[in-house]
């Protein structure tokens, strides 16, 4: 059975940079939408995280993510090219620590910007 999935991505301009809503997906949630095969794992795991980035961060956020890393001169790039620069930064072996760091933190930002409290200390 061959099974085509089309998916179109468009950047809103308008994008708020609080993004409070939950429609976020996470990489789970969009592998189940791929039919994985030995020979195409590596290429649907790569093409899952471009979804996911594309999906749930605006360039804004992306810029932040490259800054982290401490990839440079990203700032004139599209948000394609920056997701690009992410997921290949992220499939290095040895960038593990920092990208387990960098998502530990994020979890952290996500779980104050919940807190009635605490979400109007949170600048991102």
């Amino acid at each position: 059975m061959n099974e085509n999935i089309f998916l179109t991505f468009q950047e809103n301009e308008d994008n708020n940079d609080n993004n409070d809503n939950n429609d976020n997906l996470n990489l789970e949630d969009l592998s189940e939408f791929l039919p994985l095969t030995d020979n195409s794992l590596s290429n649907n795991n790569l093409y899952i995280k471009y979804c996911y980035y594309s999906m749930n961060y605006n360039v804004k956020q992306l810029l932040i993510i490259c800054d982290y890393y401490g990839l440079k001169n990203l700032k004139k790039k599209n948000k394609l090219n920056l997701i690009d620069s992410i997921v290949n930064f992220e499939e290095e072996i040895g960038n593990k620590e920092i990208i387990n760091k960098r998502k530990q933190f994020w979890y952290y930002i996500e779980e104050l910007k919940r807190d009635k409290f605490m979400k109007k200390y949170i600048l991102l």
